[in-house]
């Protein structure tokens, strides 16, 4: 009898393939966005409409009566998510192309309408607990005080009491009987009928969609639900935000804001109207904006000559750029007023970790080659195993671009004053707008 071997046999060698990293080729969004929290606390550049702040918390109200534990029959989706989608379904049927604004996942819901398939977790978000309203706007939520976790929190009475007495829905969140009661309900049984069904139990032409949309539409406050949300997104701990509106509030009467707020304008426009905290945290950004824009400026114009170059080049071409060249001399600079300025904000500690490399002076080449090393540093530190290369060395000084990344136009700016990144003055102008403050 052969006797048989159970000694576990290696297979052939499986490389992990790295992914795409198709943002952040430089590493420098951590920090921007950190100080962008820092400056407006609770606040997300996705957050436009602070109506959806009524019905996430609507929506905790109605999903409370459902229990901490409860998941749709699907194992994976809550309440709360269920009655997003039914928001999602009446506002996207009632509301295209009549107003509709800012609604995470309307895209998607409005291909599921085409084919009248039900939403469910496959026809909407990914992640929606990060990308769904819900999942925009909670952060900001909990930091007003309206949710506390996902449950509901102080302020969330008084919004819901403002909310049932403006839109004439008694019994809403209250225990009257009314109108409110009605739609309650209605919301109730749609979401249980949901949970069991794990998608959307109701047809897109559901009568009650015109309902929903009348008083949920994301645009249209009422006056007193207005002032209540101005008045508890300009409240947080350390009145951050507090001054902010106030500065956007007398800078929009100042200069035009239709088009959007130059944010480096504004900041600076702040710098003596703001207490000294929060112009230390202003410095901390320009600077800091200064050295990112120098930085891209400089990889970008090497972008667009590799792809000008048929996605391959040399690293002596690349040396002669004049954003290559500017930054080589401007960059140490800069590095020095970043870790100054970055001190007041406990962030210089993580800047020198990422770009400690650009500290000292070089020259044109021995930057090109610094930059490479960095952009390959960031790229192999990302997870889950990595990311692709943009650009990467592939024998002495020959240079190879990925087309993925190519530049057939440049995207260097010439603006030396334009930020890279953004810090939520966006967010706060559309706040401000939709809540009749400016």
């Amino acid at each position: 009898m052969r006797a048989v071997s159970f000694l576990p046999r290696a297979s052939a060698f499986d490389p992990v393939l790295r992914s795409e990293g198709s943002i952040d080729p430089l590493g420098l969004v951590p920090i921007a966005d950190r100080l962008s929290v820092k400056l407006v606390p609770g606040m997300r550049e996705r957050m436009k409409h602070p109506r959806y702040l009524s019905l996430l918390t609507i929506g905790c109200s109605i999903c409370r009566d459902f229990g901490t534990e409860r998941m749709a029959t699907d194992g994976i989706t809550p309440p709360i998510q269920v009655y997003e989608w039914y928001v999602v379904q009446a506002l996207v049927k009632v509301l295209t192309g009549k107003g509709l604004v800012g609604l995470p996942g309307s895209e998607k819901a409005f291909s599921a309408m085409k084919k009248d398939l039900p939403l469910n977790a496959s026809r909407y978000l990914r992640v929606p607990s990060v990308f769904g309203f819900y999942g925009v706007y909670k952060t900001l939520a909990r930091d007003m005080h309206l949710l506390q976790g996902d449950e509901l929190d102080e302020a969330a009475e008084e919004l819901l009491k403002i909310y049932e007495t403006e839109q004439e829905l008694p019994g809403l969140h209250s225990t009257s009987v009314g109108a409110g009661r009605t739609f309650r309900d209605q919301l109730k049984r749609a979401v249980e009928d949901g949970l069991n069904a794990a998608c959307v139990d109701r047809k897109w032409n559901w009568y009650y969609n015109e309902t929903i949309a009348k008083y949920m539409h994301p645009a249209q406050p009422g006056l007193k639900e207005a002032e209540c949300l101005f008045r508890l997104t300009k409240h947080d701990t350390n009145s951050m935000r507090s001054e902010i509106i106030d500065g956007l509030m007398a800078y929009t009467k100042t200069y035009e804001w239709k088009k959007g707020v130059e944010e480096s304008h504004f900041h600076r426009f702040l710098l003596d109207k703001v207490r000294a905290e929060i112009r230390q945290l202003l410095d901390a950004i320009l600077v800091y904006e200064q050295f990112s824009r120098v930085l891209t400026n400089a990889f970008e114009a090497m972008l667009h000559k590799v792809t000008a170059h048929g996605f391959r080049s040399k690293m002596t071409e690349l040396s002669e750029l004049s954003e290559v060249s500017y930054a080589s001399e401007r960059i140490p600079e800069l590095f020095q007023e970043c870790t100054e300025n970055l001190k007041y904000t406990a962030e210089d500690g993580a800047f020198h970790r990422t770009f400690s490399r650009f500290m000292d002076r070089s020259t044109s080449l021995e930057f090109v080659e610094r930059i490479l090393d960095h952009h390959k540093f960031i790229q192999v530190q990302k997870p889950p195993a990595g990311k692709a290369l943009w650009i990467e060395r592939m024998h002495g000084e020959q240079l190879m671009l990925r087309p993925t990344y190519g530049r057939q136009e440049s995207l260097v700016n010439t603006d030396p004053n334009a930020y890279v990144y953004m810090y939520r003055t966006n967010s706060l102008t559309s706040f401000l707008a939709d809540l009749k403050k400016i």
